[in-house]
């Protein structure tokens, strides 16, 4: 089918395509993110990549990374000199907020193993093959996604 290069309103569908393939980095670095508590650091207001780094026990480098990629998906601004602060993106992913979806957010990064593993479970069938979902002994319920997050709420 050739490519539609005529004018139209909103994003292009070559746009949406690559958001489309993008989609596990973007899920990754807010599941990374959440994990580790970036967005309760930056809750409280801007704070330099460092501060987070070493808070959270990382890289200071690879944090700064991080930051850099969440502020592309509008969860993290980037204020320039290495500080970042949350946006109302962001503030969704905190602990301490109404309707946060913090927790979808620990629980979705749970099944990254099933995704990883989808082409082999349409190929072959059945249940996901990989060595790291046989590891897991049951999957995650949400009761243990909420007792890593009591005061979180459902949206």
């Amino acid at each position: 089918m050739p490519i539609d290069t005529r004018t139209q309103a909103g994003p292009s569908p070559q746009a949406i395509a690559m958001r489309l393939v993008r989609g596990f980095q973007m899920s990754r670095a807010v599941h990374a993110a959440v994990e580790l508590r970036v967005p309760d650091m930056l809750g409280g207001g801007a704070r330099t990549f460092a501060e987070v780094a070493r808070a959270t026990g990382t890289d200071a480098d690879r944090m700064r990374r991080l930051l850099r990629l969440l502020a592309s998906l509008d969860v993290v601004r980037d204020l320039g000199e290495g500080r970042f602060e949350l946006t109302p993106v962001g503030d969704c992913l905190r602990a301490d907020v109404p309707r946060s979806v913090r927790a979808f957010a620990l629980l979705n990064g749970e099944f990254w193993p099933a995704y990883g593993s989808l082409i082999d479970c349409i190929v072959r069938g059945g249940m996901p093959t990989s060595s790291s979902m046989r590891k897991r002994a049951s999957p995650p319920t949400s009761a243990s996604i909420r007792s890593r997050q009591p005061s979180s709420t459902t949206p």
